[in-house]
Parts: structure tokens; C-alpha cells; sequence
């Protein structure tokens, strides 16, 4: 009976060897490539000079590195429908409507005291500028223009060596202004005093915040 098994038992254990080295033969050339192909084909490529620096690097059909010709131009001007056949970056960035210009202002702009201010925040997401009161009537009304969706504006008000002046919040949205100032702003009124009107546009309202007596 242990006779009859050891012979089953060398049986099995040499199909599995020759089963294991058909295997392992079948295996081998597929994952190992010719001593010749890449490593040596790159070294003569490179030896030659044949590579270009504005070209791209392919392959032949046996492996071998060759020039693939000139890399393609990138495109300087497109339309949305350019993504779809692959043009970058230009026509991407025209498609979203970002440009450098609506990022922010890089100055204060000082606007002009009168009657009425405008402050033309001209389509930029953040604007910062400044108002010295010189015109002594008592109150002026600031209106704004060009406000983006999520934009944040910052106006730095200040008084003269005279002191006194007010400002009326006006049009170019529906101001609301916290601690319930229900669209009005309370300036400190001393000579030289400093105040600084934030706000931030949703499409129709601003919502804004007035620190005061800066010193």
C-alpha cells in the first residue's frame, strides 16, 4: 500500500515540474525583453545626436527609442469647443472667464471728494481705495459700480484737520450692514479720524462692516 502511494505521490510531483516549467518558459520571454531593445538602442540614440530638444521620444515596432518629430505648438487662442479636440490651455482659460485683471488691485485708489463719490470697482474681485473728506458740506452719498458675485472691497475714509463729515451709503446694491445698521454707517467725526468700510457682494446685496477710530 505505501508502495502504490509513493508511486502516485512521484506521479503528481512530476506533472507539476514539467507542468511548472512549461509554464514558467511561456512566462519568461514576455516579461523580459531583448538585451538589445531599450538599453542599448537608448545609448545609440543619445551617442548619435539624433534626438532633437523640441522633439518627443517613441518607439518602433521592435522597441527601439526613436525621434518622434516636433512636440505640437501650444495654442494661443480658441473657443470653449477647442476642449474637446484637446487645445490648451488658452481657450480653457477664455472658457472660464479668469483672467489675471479680475483677481485683485494692486493700489489704493483714491477717490474724489464731492457731493457724490463713485467708486468704480471696474469688475475685480477685490478692490481697495481711500476717501480724504475735504469737501466740507456736512455728507456725501458713495455709490459703487462694477461689483463681481464674491467680490471683497475695502474703503478707508478720512477726515480732514476740519473733522465732521458723514457718508451716506448709495446705489450699486442693497447695503446691509451688521449689527442690524440697517443701511446706514455712523463715521467718527474727529479731526484726522480713520474709518475703514469693508464689504462683499452676493449679486444684490453688500454686505458690510465699518471699523472705526483707527489710530
Amino acid at each position: 500500500m505505501k508502495n502504490w502511494l509513493k508511486a502516485w505521490w512521484w506521479l503528481i510531483a512530476g506533472a507539476v515540474v514539467l507542468s511548472g516549467s512549461c509554464v514558467i518558459q511561456a512566462i519568461i520571454p514576455a516579461i523580459v525583453p531583448p538585451a538589445n531593445k531599450q538599453g542599448n538602442s537608448a545609448k545609440f540614440f543619445l551617442a548619435t545626436g539624433a534626438f532633437t530638444a523640441t522633439h518627443y521620444l517613441t518607439t518602433d515596432a521592435n522597441g527601439n527609442a526613436i525621434d518622434g518629430g516636433a512636440l505640437a505648438a501650444v495654442a494661443t487662442s480658441g473657443s470653449a469647443s477647442d476642449l474637446g479636440t484637446g487645445t490648451l490651455p488658452i481657450a480653457r482659460i477664455a472658457a472660464a472667464a479668469i483672467t489675471p485683471g479680475k483677481m485683485s488691485a494692486s493700489t489704493f485708489d483714491a477717490q474724489v471728494d464731492a457731493a457724490t463719490v463713485t467708486w468704480a470697482i471696474a469688475s475685480v474681485l477685490n478692490a481697495q481705495a481711500t476717501l480724504l473728506f475735504t469737501t466740507h458740506g456736512g455728507s456725501r452719498t458713495l455709490n459703487i459700480t462694477g461689483p463681481v458675485i464674491g467680490g471683497n472691497y475695502v474703503l478707508v475714509l478720512t477726515q480732514d484737520a476740519t473733522g465732521g463729515e458723514t457718508l451716506v451709503l448709495g446705489t450699486g446694491c442693497t447695503w446691509k450692514v451688521v449689527n442690524a445698521g440697517a443701511g446706514a454707517i455712523v463715521l467718527t467725526n474727529a479731526a484726522n479720524a480713520i474709518d475703514i468700510l469693508t464689504f462683499t457682494y452676493d449679486g444684490a446685496n453688500c454686505y458690510a462692516a465699518l471699523q472705526t477710530n483707527f489710530s
